[in-house]
């Protein structure tokens, strides 16, 4: 599900802010992760408040940047995709927990759904990704905007945090049309792309 801040989180007023360990996810894309604007291609570090982001909801506003630095206490296990998974170029290192939406006729024929997210966990249980040892871990980065959606970073769409709820236990979210599949349905998924063949 995506994460849900609480209604009344406030807007940035300076470039990026820590995450705080009670906040109520595990998931982020890694520094240096490209993803896509209204200015084009931005390392997601460099994203700053008021920057419109391209997402499936069509461009929004970043209305924060949440940082979450390795060895935090609400830092996360990292994962490495290798090239060549889910259509990407180069390795991507993602939050094990961070939904990548799958959206076609994938998602369509065999789910029923525009489109259909799964995790780096799950490739990672399906041995098509790597957890990432401490001497490579970085910064998980979180773009916070309005709307659910997700934003693009190369063939990937990633889901983002947006506001809304009124507690930050609100994990009800979703994108439209769109539903979480689980190891066995990402498994399909995964075989359907071809990406068991990539490793």
């Amino acid at each position: 599900m995506i994460p849900v801040l609480r209604h009344d989180f406030p807007i940035a007023t300076e470039r990026r802010q820590v995450l705080p360990a009670a906040l109520p996810f595990a998931c982020g894309l890694a520094a240096g992760t490209r993803v896509e604007t209204a200015d084009g291609l931005v390392a997601v570090e460099d994203l700053v408040p008021g920057q419109l982001l391209e997402t499936t909801e069509g461009h929004q506003p970043l209305l924060r940047l949440l940082r979450c630095l390795p060895g935090s206490p609400s830092a996360t296990s990292q994962v490495m995709l290798p090239a060549g998974i889910l259509g990407r170029g180069k390795p991507l290192i993602l939050a094990a927990e961070q939904e990548i939406v799958v959206s076609g006729w994938i998602a369509e024929l065999h789910f029923g759904a525009d489109a259909v997210t799964l995790t780096p966990a799950m490739l990672l249980r399906q041995g098509l990704a790597r957890v990432v040892g401490p001497a490579q871990e970085t910064s998980l980065y979180m773009p916070v905007v309005a709307r659910p959606s997700a934003v693009y970073a190369g063939a990937l769409a990633l889901t983002i945090a947006c506001v809304g709820g009124e507690t930050a236990q609100d994990h009800d979210a979703a994108l439209p049309g769109t539903i979480e599949l689980n190891d066995a349905e990402a498994a399909l998924v995964l075989s359907l792309l071809g990406a068991a063949t990539l490793h």
